[in-house]
């Protein structure tokens, strides 16, 4: 990390959102209104072209695009770090951006939608010296850390196959119809399937896929 970019421990992170859509509305904006989070982190601004009312918290809501959030000097030079919760397709385009403006990034999954776009977003981060990290929640759940632990240590032997069911019926309140759209990465491979590679290549180790097919809209 370069020296201009090292934090402040000593004092809370200020904080840009990208993104004002169902994942800031119901899980960014009460984490960080929480007093145990707001001794962490100052969440200073919410930047969405279509931000709202009913997105309210301790953060200033801005009504534009994600660039232009990172060009407006006043907004860019008031925080040290972005939270990108944005439709999957603008992932990598906002990541390089703020990484070039400067920020570490915490940047919602899937990290991207090729392998290329996320080798774009790791020479970024490389030539910025700032901090890109990926937000896969379920590494913390108290399951998934167990199941961790017993593929690590082979306590049920070497894994040959898995077999994966999400059952839950789908419902969140999504803002657009991002979620469903294909030019969007609005499909169950991009949703749900980073959840789990992301948890396979945790407890597994790297893979390689061969194939893959879900029962989503006919499989």
């Amino acid at each position: 990390m370069h020296e201009d970019h090292a934090v402040d421990q000593t004092k809370p992170l200020t904080l840009g959102v990208l993104g004002g859509g169902a994942v800031t509305r119901l899980l960014y904006r009460p984490a960080l209104a929480d007093q145990r989070c707001r001794d962490l982190f100052q969440w200073r601004w919410v930047a969405d072209p279509g931000v709202c009312d009913d997105l309210q918290g301790p953060a200033e809501l801005v009504p534009m695009t994600y660039d232009a959030a990172l060009e407006q000097s006043a907004l860019c030079e008031s925080i040290k770090a972005v939270i990108v919760a944005l439709p999957h397709h603008l992932h990598r385009d906002a990541v390089c951006a703020a990484l070039s403006a400067g920020k570490h990034v915490l940047c919602e999954k899937p990290a991207a939608m090729t392998l290329s776009e996320l080798d774009d977003m790791e020479s970024a981060a490389k030539a910025s010296g700032c901090v890109l990290a990926f937000c896969h929640f379920r590494r913390h759940l108290a399951a998934a850390r167990a199941l961790h632990d017993v593929f690590q240590k082979r306590l049920w032997g070497e894994c040959v196959a898995v077999r994966w069911f999400e059952g839950e019926k789908y419902c969140w309140p999504a803002n657009t119809l991002n979620q469903i759209r294909r030019q969007s990465g609005g499909e169950v491979i991009y949703d749900i399937g980073a959840h789990v590679f992301d948890l396979l290549g945790w407890w597994l180790g790297l893979l390689t896929v061969q194939s893959c097919r879900t029962d989503d809209r006919g499989g």
